[in-house]
Order: structure tokens, then C-alpha cells, then sequence
């Protein structure tokens, strides 16, 4: 398959392709991940920055003020919208930057520029958002637009790099790892790690 952004029908087994276009000119762009935006559209992380999939035209647009130039491009691998409407932009090794919209564009509102990058995030309530990455667990405030709490392997974590969380019906946290699951009792603030050698 060609790069792109592609929908599959299982009930009939059929692939449709969605072109990317600059300047009315298709682009072959390598998608990495794809986040539910609020209002059902998605947002698509690519080689080439963030992209707006709209599920009604079937249209990939760019979103004025996030999506970088062709020419210049951000690689965006994690992309995610909060209960505020702000979107995420989380770049490969470079941090994050958060965008609010102002009428027709969104204006950058938070950049957090460190050599890491976020690979999940899953939110604990409508202002507090859990952030795996390569560098911890991180606890974000999207109202306040600041770091609350990073965990690290010197907190309990097992490795550093944090692939994917899911919370338990406790607010609880099961997280991926390099080496191995680790369970995060939020209440604690302690870490439980299992390996290989568990099962």
C-alpha cells in the first residue's frame, strides 16, 4: 500500500483511500496515529504535521496555524484534543505544543520543549490528563497549562519509556513499559512491576 490514510469496511472487505492535498496537488504522507476529535471529525499525526480529517466531505484540511508548511515539516507521531477544544501537537524527540482555537486558526497556547516524546494520553477528568512518553509519566493540568507531576524510574516506574495506559475502574493506571507492566496506584503513589517472570 502507498502512504495514506486508509478506511477499511469489514463488512465487505474494502479499502477506500484518502488523498492528502497542498496547494491542489495530492501528497503522499505518512500517517502514524489517528485521535477522535470532539466534534467526531479526527485529527491525523503524519510525517508532515496535523492534519483535520473531516468524516462528513471525506476531506483530509490542513488546520490553519498547527499544520506545518510541506516544504518545512513538524513529524507529528501523537496528536490528541482535550475537553477544552484544544489540540495537542506532539512531535518525534521535541515535546509537545498545545494550540487554542481564535475564529478561523489556532494559536499556540503551551509549549513543553524537551528532548522527549508523548506516545499516549488518556484524561483523569476534564482538566487533568495523563501523558505516557519516552521520558515518564507525566500528570498535565490543561486548564493551568502546566506540568503537575513526572514519574520516573526513581519514583517506582520501571523504565522510562511509557507506551500505553489504561485506567481501571479506580483511576488507577495500567502502563507499558520497555520492561514490562507496571500498575500505578494513583491514591499511594505507588508503583506495582511485573515481567516476563511473573507470567
Amino acid at each position: 500500500m502507498a502512504p495514506g490514510l486508509y478506511q477499511y469496511d469489514v463488512a465487505n472487505g474494502k479499502t477506500k483511500q484518502f488523498a492528502f492535498t497542498e496547494n491542489g496537488k495530492n501528497v503522499a504522507i505518512h500517517a502514524y496515529q489517528i485521535s477522535k476529535m470532539n466534534d467526531n471529525n479526527l485529527l491525523v499525526s503524519t510525517l508532515y504535521g496535523l492534519w483535520k480529517f473531516d468524516a462528513e466531505t471525506e476531506l483530509i484540511e490542513s488546520l490553519p496555524g498547527i499544520t506545518a508548511d510541506y516544504d518545512n515539516p513538524d513529524v507529528v507521531v501523537y496528536s490528541y484534543q482535550d475537553e477544552q477544544q484544544q489540540v495537542y501537537k506532539c512531535l518525534n524527540n521535541l515535546g509537545f505544543a498545545v494550540y487554542r482555537k481564535t475564529g478561523e486558526k489556532y494559536a499556540g497556547a503551551f509549549w513543553f520543549n524537551k528532548r522527549m516524546t508523548v506516545k499516549h494520553i488518556v484524561p483523569l477528568n476534564d482538566s487533568l490528563l495523563w501523558m505516557g512518553t519516552s521520558d515518564g509519566l507525566y500528570l498535565f493540568n490543561s486548564l493551568r497549562l502546566k506540568i503537575i507531576q513526572h514519574y520516573k524510574t526513581a519514583n517506582g516506574l520501571p523504565n522510562n519509556v511509557v507506551y500505553a495506559i489504561i485506567p481501571d475502574e479506580k483511576n488507577n493506571l495500567w502502563l507499558s513499559t520497555n520492561k514490562g507492566l507496571s500498575y500505578f496506584n494513583v491514591s499511594q503513589n505507588t508503583f506495582t512491576n511485573f515481567t516476563q517472570g511473573d507470567g
